[in-house]
């Protein structure tokens, strides 16, 4: 059960990362006159894909070569 519940806690946190940096960055955008939304939004998904992408395999690859406490312990201080 608590695999289940730290999933949807994954879940919750995901979906209100997404919707508050497009916020932000949309108010960065209007603040420094940088022009289009589309490119910066662009951007913010190529970011997210490539932590989506980097963010599992690294955290393989520090559990295999360490331990599994290691793994989670760095994904967890990278996420604060």
């Amino acid at each position: 059960w608590a695999f289940y519940v730290c999933v949807g806690l994954l879940g919750v946190a995901m979906g209100v990362q997404k919707s508050s940096s497009q916020s932000l960055l949309a108010d960065l955008v209007d603040k420094h006159e940088l022009g289009e939304y589309s490119m910066v939004y662009a951007l913010s998904d190529v970011a997210d894909s490539l932590g989506l992408i980097v963010g599992p395999i690294v955290g393989l690859w520090l559990s295999q070569v360490f331990s599994h406490s290691v793994g989670v312990l760095a994904i967890g201080v990278t996420c604060l």
